[in-house]
């Protein structure tokens, strides 16, 4: 039986798709997080992901914190405003099935250290595919890091200075 391969012939080599709950990478500072500081944490990521502008990206977060900001953040990302708990990681596995992401990507970048997304992850590597973690150094669940082909821990997150 032939190996899967992870991408179709006509998918640019590396292009990525990034899932960000911004809430996550926010750690504990989203219900006051403005402008700035989802800015910062925003560059923090894309420097950690190694975020190039083909890349297709999906942020999801409460509606109040994306209504603060949804208007700053670049063109062309997807905007999700999903609320209640796990709302956020509920809304961006809606736009990842794994099917999806094996022709669509050579590449998943999960901004979340929330475990809800280890299925996902081992689902594309199974496939093939390269699974990056990017999370908060000391937020992310065991099982979504060993799941992962590539961990980044960012540093914890202090106010924007």
């Amino acid at each position: 039986m032939p190996t899967p391969t992870l991408v179709d012939a006509d998918v640019p080599r590396g292009r990525a798709l990034h899932l960000v709950d911004l809430e996550n990478l926010l750690q504990g500072t989203h219900e006051d997080a403005g402008v700035e500081d989802a800015t910062w944490a925003l560059s923090r990521f894309c420097r950690k992901a190694d975020w190039h502008r083909d890349d297709l990206v999906v942020v999801a977060a409460n509606p109040g914190l994306l209504g603060r900001i949804a208007y700053d953040l670049p063109r062309g990302w997807q905007k999700v405003a999903a609320a209640g708990a796990d709302g956020a990681d509920r809304a961006l596995l809606e736009r990842a099935e794994p099917g999806l992401v094996r022709h669509r990507f050579y590449r998943l970048v999960v901004g979340s250290g929330d475990g809800i997304f280890a299925d996902l992850a081992e689902a594309v590597r199974d496939a093939g595919g390269e699974v990056w973690v990017v999370g908060v150094g000391g937020h992310v669940s065991r099982r979504l890091a060993r799941s992962a082909s590539t961990l980044v821990l960012l540093d914890e997150p202090a106010a924007p200075g």
